[in-house]
């Protein structure tokens, strides 16, 4: 289904459901960010060897595809107006780890393949396959592949208004990371002939600095909003989303000039309403 509601009004709807669950929505971020990121900083923090950093890549790469599942699996239901748990989106995304490793990997793979072309098809692919995530949450028994290609369908003519949508969260996201960026500025100790490692050994040591962790944490608060906004956008991509104008009931499209819509139900892949 083509999205025809502006970024505005998805956020508006952001909004709505977001009323009441901030303080929980923006604790599975935070959770989701010490699973995938905290050992990585604690381990580079306290051993800094290859072998070392060898182990936390390969961490990365099997954790970061059930994390973003989990995320997944929490902000469709909390959007759906459910009271979902974050441990318990955690253990339904760790019990269907395998193809979220398939899938977060076969994902990194099209997007970097199509980045060695140019940036921009890097980006176009990255969108394309932006809904995968969900759509394997939503339908936990597709494989990868299949969840690629659906997404790929989904995002058909609906690229440019997914872009507009990530792309107005930036203004939040710049005011957010420049605490971080700036106390980074100030521990930073260079020197006129600091070669290229040195600088990145430099950098590195100074993003373990715990006060630039916790700062960098800021963004968290934004990050919440952009991925209910991005499940607001998944539902009416897929046709589940149904809105309330003036007591009649529309798929997410445009229903009139006024701003109003209210949330009335969903529709499941079974043909059942979820409320």
């Amino acid at each position: 289904m083509i999205v025809t509601l502006s970024a505005g009004k998805i956020k508006r709807l952001a909004r709505q459901m977001l009323k009441g669950r901030f303080f929980s929505a923006t604790l599975m971020v935070l959770l989701a960010t010490i699973i995938a990121q905290g050992p990585v900083y604690l381990f580079s923090y306290l051993f800094r060897s290859d072998f070392v950093n060898y182990l936390l890549n390969f961490y990365t790469v099997i954790v970061t595809g059930p994390v973003i599942l989990g995320l997944s699996y929490y902000f469709i239901e909390m959007f759906r107006g459910s009271e979902g748990y974050p441990m318990e989106s955690y253990a339904k995304s760790f019990s269907n780890i395998w193809n979220a490793i398939g899938l977060f990997t076969l994902t990194m793979i099209i997007t970097i393949l199509w980045s060695l072309l140019f940036v921009i098809p890097g980006i176009i692919a990255a969108i394309k396959y932006s809904q995968a995530f969900f759509i394997l949450a939503d339908e936990p028994e597709l494989r990868p592949v299949e969840c690629l290609l659906k997404s790929r369908l989904m995002m058909y003519g609906n690229k440019s208004r997914f872009f507009w949508l990530q792309f107005s969260f930036l203004p939040w996201i710049i005011l957010l990371t420049l605490p971080s960026s700036f106390y980074l500025m100030m521990i930073l100790d260079f020197s006129a002939d600091m070669t290229i490692e040195n600088y990145t050994n430099t950098v590195v040591q100074a993003s373990s600095d715990p006060i630039y962790i916790v700062l960098s944490m800021l963004v968290l608060l934004v990050q919440a909003y952009v991925l209910t906004a991005n499940a607001c956008f998944y539902d009416i991509a897929s046709g589940n989303l149904r809105l309330q104008y003036d007591g009649q009931v529309s798929l997410g499209q445009e229903a009139g000039s006024r701003d109003i819509y209210e949330i009335t139900g969903f529709e499941s892949h079974n043909g059942d309403d979820n409320n």
